[in-house]
């Protein structure tokens, strides 16, 4: 599975993954920095590889 390293930024720099915390058959989470408040941190979701590479990815 092609997970995002910490380091790695999204949305045009707004957040920085720091780890990922966990891992389903569904999905992945990981714990971000809030890099326009950072004193906050998030948590982002999302789809596997597994799942993205289904045929009826669409419908998910």
């Amino acid at each position: 599975m092609n997970n995002w390293q910490p380091g790695t930024t999204l949305n045009n720099y707004r957040y920085t993954i720091e780890k990922i915390l966990g891992e389903g058959g569904f999905g992945v989470s990981y714990l971000a920095l809030d890099n326009q408040n950072t004193d906050k941190k998030v948590v982002i979701k999302t789809l596997n590889d597994k799942i993205q590479k289904l045929h009826e990815f669409d419908k998910f």
